[in-house]
């Protein structure tokens, strides 16, 4: 953080914690999370220098603080945001390399994993495994039925029904389809392996 003034990084300090520190810890915490971050935008495709763009998105957010920007969202998520345009900034900079490689992608176990057919044939078979005193079904269906614009409108009064906020129901969708995605791994695996025999 070369380019930081101390009196900036003292703000973004204050702004993770009033004790110094376990403002340094959480500081400490926040680089290594954006490092990662950087990490898994790059899986070794542009051979970018994460720490160097960790550093980056905290000089900047650091920066807004000196400038006296309030922020409307949390902490985190506005690190989060900054931490995206300095990755779009640099893939913009830094176009893929078309003579490198790309990373091994694991081959499909089988071809009925891309069988359109067979897939909707195992999710349709799993939706049916949902247990319907639940209404499980009937609340992944109506989470995906709209799009676009009234999207959000639908998930929030499709919340209220179940009298619960929309992060509430988003954990609850992740955990239906994580239900679902396992369902419909396992029935293609059954699928192949009855194609096999």
């Amino acid at each position: 953080m070369a380019n930081l003034s101390s009196n900036a990084f003292n703000l973004i300090l204050a702004k993770l914690d009033a004790d110094s520190n376990k403002a340094a810890d959480k500081y400490v915490t926040l680089h290594l999370q954006l490092v990662k971050f950087f990490e898994n935008q790059d899986r070794g495709r542009w051979q970018a220098d994460h720490i160097k763009l960790a550093e980056e998105t905290l000089d900047r957010v650091a920066k807004k603080f000196e400038e006296d920007v309030v922020i409307e969202k949390s902490f985190q998520s506005y690190v989060l945001g900054v931490a995206r345009y300095v990755w779009l900034e640099y893939i913009r900079v830094n176009p893929f390399p078309s003579s490198d490689p790309m990373p091994d992608i694991e081959a499909p176990k089988s071809e009925s994993e891309f069988d359109p057919d067979l897939r909707l044939a195992c999710l349709r078979s799993c939706l049916a495994e949902i247990p319907k005193d639940e209404d499980e079904r009937k609340l992944i269906l109506d989470y995906y039925r709209s799009d676009g614009e009234k999207l959000k409108e639908r998930r929030k009064s499709l919340a209220v029904s179940l009298g619960i906020n929309t992060n509430a129901l988003k954990v609850r969708m992740t955990r239906l389809r994580e239900k679902l995605k396992n369902c419909i791994g396992k029935c293609l695996e059954k699928e192949a392996s009855r194609v096999t025999k």
